[in-house]
């Protein structure tokens, strides 16, 4: 209460002036962290080598230079979302988790190829020779041939759907223009496909 009758104090003599509060100020300040601020804790979705990692809700990156496993390590966070553990990988819920795989540079062979070939032999046992997934767990989308608008909203519509636990896009630079689409854009308009 004191604090209010201070700011009320320190913004009388103010009265009549402009201010320098903006809509844009409202807005950065509906951002703004406080000691006070209440934060939920985060929720991890998995520990690799007993650290917790990949939050709900939040963004991890996994990058890297060509051909240093990137895929390979997204291909065992498919197979920790029904399997329990993957190498250095653990699920931290007892739940299965579905995973949307939304790749955007690889050839519709290359994405199911990895899907059942890799992620399918991870979630083998030793002793089984048939794969143990289930497709409902899994949202596998190939949208290589999609302009990076589509693919955008495709992408957009399939989390508000399905609602994944787990979202990898591979690769998210293919969501924003490039080059290559205002060229394609070009021959589009004014040469013959």
């Amino acid at each position: 209460m004191k604090e209010e009758k201070r700011l009320l104090a320190d913004e009388l003599p103010l009265a009549g002036q402009l201010s320098a509060v903006t809509p844009q100020l409202l807005k950065l300040d509906g951002f703004r962290i406080t000691s006070e601020t209440v934060v939920p804790e985060e929720e991890f979705l998995m520990r690799m080598y007993g650290k917790p990692c990949l939050p709900r809700r939040d963004l991890t990156a996994v990058t890297g230079v060509e051909k240093c496993g990137k895929t390979f390590f997204t291909s065992m966070m498919m197979a920790c979302c029904t399997k329990r553990q993957v190498l250095a990988l653990a699920r931290i819920g007892e739940k299965p988790l579905k995973v949307m795989w939304y790749d955007t540079e690889q050839s519709r062979q290359s994405t199911k190829g990895i899907f059942v070939d890799r992620v399918g032999k991870m979630l083998q046992e030793d002793d089984q020779k048939e794969d143990v997934y289930d497709d409902c767990n899994y949202l596998i989308y190939n949208v290589r041939t999609c302009t990076y608008k589509e693919r955008m909203e495709y992408l957009i519509t399939g989390i508000e759907t399905y609602h994944p636990d787990l979202v990898i896009i591979d690769n998210v630079s293919d969501l924003l223009p490039s080059v290559n689409d205002s060229l394609n854009t070009i021959r589009g308009d004014s040469m013959p496909s």
